[in-house]
């Protein structure tokens, strides 16, 4: 599965940046090793060793923030192509996330 398979890669990366193996080699093995043609670069890396260390307190986004993102989003989406782009003008409800951040 992807998500155990990426969530492999970002805790080996953490691994070999704990052991101060160099981004850019980190970035040269990634990029030898993907058919996809992404290309890596280190400011991935250390996003990815930054998501895993917040992953270590917290889930930094939960299913029902998930859910509920991509409901809004597809309000949007309906909104923007039932009146056309260049009038759209959100009207963000009130939105109260799991981490109590409130948005207008």
């Amino acid at each position: 599965m992807p998500t155990i398979r990426s969530g492999q890669t970002v805790k080996r990366i953490e691994n070999m940046l704990l052991h101060n193996v160099n981004p850019k080699v980190i970035v040269t093995q990634l990029n030898s090793s993907i058919e996809s043609g992404f290309r890596y670069t280190e400011a991935y890396v250390r996003g990815y060793d930054m998501l895993f260390k917040d992953s270590i307190t917290h889930v930094g986004v939960t299913k029902e923030v998930e859910t509920a993102l991509i409901e809004d989003q597809k309000i949007v989406i309906y909104h923007i192509n039932s009146i056309g782009i260049n009038s759209y003008k959100p009207n963000y409800k009130r939105f109260r996330s799991s981490n109590r951040h409130e948005w207008n």
